[in-house]
């Protein structure tokens, strides 16, 4: 039998993991659309300091940076220093006042479990509950709302993918 913890698979599942891990950023990306309008703020103003930003729509500042971080990465945000300006694809397709907007097509996700747990996240600086402590999982598992063998897979995660960095 084969010790998880101990053998490494021979294939590499770092793009199956980020497939899943993508679902997160992409309900990050909803929250900021359709329910702050971040990138038409952006554009108006031109530029913003994460300060700023996070007066504006009342948001934590580690949540907020996080989530600029990873629309810096994405390509939907210029960060130069201690500032933010949206970019040419943001300014066409995600600010509210351009005739390309396709914040209608994210419209009907904005109401999704996930995407309303990031709002409250960026909002409060509270960890949200799929992210918590181990005994609410643990918890979870007990009452078959989470897969038991999910937990399996998270803790064995490290150990396949501590020999490559994602």
């Amino acid at each position: 039998m084969i010790d998880p913890l101990r053998e490494l698979p021979a294939a590499d599942p770092t793009d199956v993991y980020r497939r899943r891990d993508g679902i997160f950023a992409t309900e990050l990306l909803v929250a900021a659309l359709c329910h702050l309008d971040l990138f038409t703020l952006l554009v108006s103003r031109g530029v913003m300091t994460l300060d700023a930003l996070c007066e504006q729509l009342g948001l934590h500042r580690r949540p907020a940076d996080v989530m600029m971080t990873l629309f810096a990465a994405m390509g939907f945000v210029e960060r130069e220093g201690e500032t933010f300006r949206a970019s040419r694809v943001a300014r066409e397709f995600l600010s509210a006042d351009s005739p390309w907007n396709l914040e209608p097509y994210y419209t009907s996700l904005r109401d999704r479990p996930l995407c309303r747990s990031m709002l409250d996240v960026l909002r409060t600086g509270r960890p949200a509950t799929w992210a918590s402590e181990d005994e609410e999982w643990a918890c979870l598992a007990a009452t078959g709302f989470v897969d038991p063998r999910w937990l399996e897979v998270a803790a064995g995660r490290g150990a396949v993918t501590a020999r490559k960095p994602a």
